[in-house]
């Protein structure tokens, strides 16, 4: 049995001051996040845009943790955290004829949660 306090705010009155600046200091760190995952994506496209003929341009996912369990598993194992890493990898390059960009996906399946170097250059 486990028990957790929840904190709710059911009523609050503010000035319309108050309210802006609270909604200005929840609204701009989703805005900045929201300007910098556009400019990433835009910034993919035009390496996809202009990849030279020999040219890779590599994606790699390393956020992909996945939890699992097992049917054979011990009242011990209960407790323990059991995950894997996924790494998904999508390559993209050009044709031979050097107008059409194609991709080849790998997933990577790993115990090691570091993510260290290591791993990184294995995967590349």
């Amino acid at each position: 049995m486990t028990e957790h306090d929840v904190v709710v705010i059911k009523h609050e009155t503010a000035t319309a001051s108050t309210l802006f600046q609270r909604l200005i200091a929840k609204s701009v760190p989703f805005w900045w996040h929201n300007f910098v995952s556009h400019h990433q994506a835009n910034e993919f496209d035009r390496c996809l845009a202009h990849l030279g003929n020999g040219q890779v341009v590599i994606l790699i996912d390393y956020s992909m943790n996945a939890s699992h369990t097992h049917l054979d598993a011990t009242s011990g194992e209960w407790w323990s955290c059991m995950q894997s890493t996924l790494i998904p990898v999508i390559v993209y390059s050009k044709s031979k004829t050097g107008d059409v960009t194609w991709a080849r996906s790998h997933v990577y399946m790993s115990p090691d949660l570091e993510h260290d170097q290591s791993m990184a250059q294995h995967v590349v």
